[in-house]
């Protein structure tokens, strides 16, 4: 059975990185002497979006003459959700975006429940997603020794989050004391990229944080192609990358014993998330649903 991977750059590379010039990392930039006057700042870098969603439509044949950044975000989605659900099995003729989504969240849950043994039979999809939930939080916990006896979800998840964010700003040197979480989280974030980006001779010149991350993971799969022998010559990006990534993750799960052989790569993925998470840091893979679709979600 052939293991496709579309699915998972068209939400790694496409849906957090290309939708991400209007979200999470948009307003994050180096610094540079425009940035000094907020209105030559604003228009350099709606400009700077602009070009980076046109490269990325070029990569999926999306037409971009005479339609603005919106029309061209919203046709990326879609495209990428199109291929994410074909390569999963879903009909797509007929659907909205939307509608592709919720089925692939539902397969994305069912997935999980399958492999955290949560019983899916006779329930309905936010009920699953519940108790999926629940069970990642507890076994997260008890993988970093936090106590779990009579405590709440919500209370174990901020702890989950603030132990492990700490613990990598202790890995890479930094001050973790009486620090607030989420700016440390940030200068985590920050570090490790150009710290990649150093390794991968990319440029962090001019570059805000969701360029320079599209541009490490550029740099990332071809170096990686080159150690498999993957030549990148008469395929399109996507292909390209799909290619090398699949090599990657199967790769790491039969050096971890897992079972590869007919099986769909979301349960493959899954397995690797929830049972061998800190063996697969390295591959610097991404988890395959956006944060809203998980099971497991941070909320703070």
């Amino acid at each position: 059975m052939k293991i496709r991977m579309s699915f998972l750059f068209a939400l790694v590379i496409g849906l957090s990185f290309i939708l991400g010039a209007n979200s999470m990392h948009a307003g994050e930039h180096t610094s540079t002497e425009k940035e000094k006057n907020p209105k030559v700042e604003h228009s350099e870098k709606k400009k700077h979006d602009s070009e980076f969603i046109k490269k990325r439509a070029s990569e999926l044949g999306i037409e971009s003459e005479g339609k603005d950044s919106s029309t061209l975000v919203r046709e990326i989605k879609g495209e990428m959700v199109t291929r994410l659900a074909e390569s999963l099995g879903v009909e797509t003729k007929g659907k909205e975006t939307d509608q592709l989504l919720q089925e692939i969240h539902e397969r994305h849950i069912k997935s999980q429940a399958k492999i955290l043994g949560v019983s899916t039979k006779g329930k309905e999809i936010d009920a699953i997603k519940g108790e999926v939930h629940k069970e990642l939080v507890f076994k997260k916990a008890k993988e970093l020794g936090i106590p779990t006896e009579d405590r709440e979800l919500e209370g174990l998840e901020k702890e989950i989050y603030e132990t492990k964010v700490k613990l990598e700003g202790k890995k890479l040197g930094l001050s973790t004391d009486e620090r607030d979480v989420k700016e440390l989280a940030h200068e985590v974030f920050k570090k490790k990229l150009a710290k990649e980006a150093g390794i991968l001779g990319v440029s962090t010149e001019g570059k805000d944080t969701h360029q320079l991350i599209y541009e490490v993971k550029q740099a990332r799969i071809k170096k990686l192609a080159k150690e498999y022998g993957i030549q990148e010559e008469g395929k399109d990006y996507f292909e390209f990358t799909n290619q090398v990534r699949e090599t990657q993750i199967l790769m790491r799960a039969k050096e971890l014993g897992i079972e590869t052989t007919n099986r769909n790569i979301l349960d493959i993925m899954n397995e690797l998330y929830i049972n061998h998470e800190n063996k697969i840091e390295d591959l610097k893979l991404h988890p395959i649903m956006p944060r809203q679709f998980h099971g497991h979600q941070n909320k703070n």
